[in-house]
């Protein structure tokens, strides 16, 4: 008994994390409807949530993500999942341009200095997200990326900053 317990525990799909919805305008549609297949982290280069969820409102800035991580963990969604938030700017990923239209953003509050540190929570949250939208969505951990990687030209971009470490993301995400 106390082994299939344990077998069903292991087996357990990962849950929708609790998260905050504060739609906005910036988002459009993605060409021929696809679906997400690559998971894209970010840093906010600002400490502030509520100057960060205002920008993404703004119509003047025009850019948007589809999540917020603040520090405290809390998860806010700013655009649905089946569009596309204009997050990635120019990109590529595996040979593909316009990342965006193929892509989820996750932003983290965080400063992007190199001396901010992301605390526990931050991760705890972003790994639950990640967990949640791999098996959502059935997107192996190879395609969860940050925005130095598919940013062009190499070197546009350079977050999530250090000490970000994909490492130890890695360890706490459950994708199955």
């Amino acid at each position: 008994m106390i082994l299939s317990i344990a077998l069903l525990a292991s087996l357990a799909l990962p849950a929708k994390p609790p998260l905050t919805y504060l739609p906005n305008r910036n988002f459009t549609a993605r060409p021929n409807n696809e679906s997400p297949s690559v998971i894209v982290i970010h840093d906010t280069e600002d400490i502030s949530l509520k100057r960060v969820l205002r920008l993404f409102r703004s119509r003047a800035f025009g850019n948007n993500a589809h999540f917020v991580i603040a520090k405290d963990g809390k998860i806010y969604q700013t655009a649905p999942l089946n569009m596309n938030a204009g997050h990635a700017g120019k990109s590529r990923f595996h040979g593909r341009n316009r990342v965006n239209d193929f892509s989820i953003g996750i932003e983290l509050i965080n400063r992007g200095n190199g001396s901010d540190a992301y605390p526990e929570s931050q991760y705890r949250s972003l790994a639950k997200l990640v967990s949640w939208l791999s098996y959502r969505y059935n997107i192996p951990w190879e395609s969860v990326t940050t925005h130095s990687q598919i940013a062009i030209p190499r070197g546009r971009k350079s977050d999530p900053h250090p000490p970000f470490s994909m490492t130890k993301l890695k360890k706490m995400v459950v994708i199955r």
